[in-house]
Formats: structure tokens, C-alpha cells, sequence
């Protein structure tokens, strides 16, 4: 009688430790899934050239195109240090609009200030062409990326391949 008792307990905790195992599987998983989601990073800006240089704009007119705190330049655009504006900020650097010249710092290029205040006819044509081209060449994988996100025809009407 006490051997299948001590079967019964046996049975009990192996098939315990197994379900405990399964939920660690599952959760762990649960949770790799949101890390990558919440890391990850776009291979390509997440908004329009116009709407990137709206920081780079602010830069330029309130501290003289100076190097300032992303902080800073969130209360020259006169909105909130939030996440949206961490991913504007994100989107104007990968255009090449602004440049990080050490943590927590942003400048402006002269790509920006190119398209912002154009010396000749064409340069601010000329600098969102660039800003377009060096996005789709920034990865290999962004030609696709971008391809697919704008269903493949709508970026070819727009920025000319050399």
C-alpha cells in the first residue's frame, strides 16, 4: 500500500512539474515576444520628410541651429518629451536631418538646413531627394521594407533611382 502511495505522489509531482515547466515556456515567450516589440527599431523613418524636419525647423529659428538636449528641443516644438516625439526625433536622424553629436544631444545637419533655408533655386528639393534616397539605402533589407510598406509603386513615383 505505501509503494503505490509513494507511486500516486511520484505521478502527482512529475505531472505538476511538467504543467509548471509548459506555463514557463509559455510565458517566457509571452514576454520575448513583447521585448522584441517594444526594442525594435524600424529600418525606415516613421513619418514623411515634411513632418521630420519640423524639429530641425524649431532648432533653426529658437536656438540658432545650436546643439541642444532632446528635451530642449521638445519644448522648442512646444510639445511633451514623449515617446511619439522620441520616434519623430528617430525618424528626423534617419533622413539625415539631425545628428547625435553625443547621448542625449541632437544638431543639425546641413541637409536640414539645406531644405529649411535653401541658398540657391532647387536646394530644398535637392535635400529632401537625398534625405529619400539615403533612407532606401540604409539597409538592404529597407528596399523591401519600404516596397512593401508602400505597396511597392508609391515610392518609385516619388524618388527617381539612379
Amino acid at each position: 500500500m505505501s509503494q503505490e502511495n509513494g507511486n500516486e505522489r511520484e505521478t502527482a509531482v512529475s505531472t505538476k512539474k511538467v504543467a509548471k515547466k509548459k506555463k514557463l515556456k509559455t510565458a517566457k515567450k509571452r514576454l520575448k515576444g513583447k521585448a522584441e516589440a517594444i526594442g525594435a527599431t524600424a529600418k525606415f523613418p516613421r513619418h514623411s520628410v515634411e513632418k521630420a524636419l519640423r524639429i530641425p525647423r524649431a532648432i533653426i529659428e529658437q536656438n540658432a541651429g545650436h546643439a541642444c538636449s532632446d528635451k530642449d528641443s521638445a519644448t522648442y516644438v512646444g510639445v511633451g518629451f514623449n515617446g511619439p516625439y522620441r520616434v519623430e526625433i528617430s525618424s528626423s536622424i534617419k533622413y539625415g536631418f539631425l545628428d547625435r553629436p553625443s547621448a542625449g544631444m541632437i544638431s543639425v545637419t546641413d541637409r536640414a538646413r539645406q531644405a529649411i533655408r535653401p541658398q540657391k533655386v532647387g536646394d530644398d528639393i535637392e535635400a529632401l531627394r537625398q534625405a529619400a534616397l539615403i533612407c532606401r539605402r540604409r539597409s538592404v533589407v529597407l528596399g523591401t521594407a519600404v516596397d512593401m510598406h508602400y505597396e511597392r509603386s508609391a515610392i518609385r513615383d516619388f524618388v527617381p533611382l539612379h
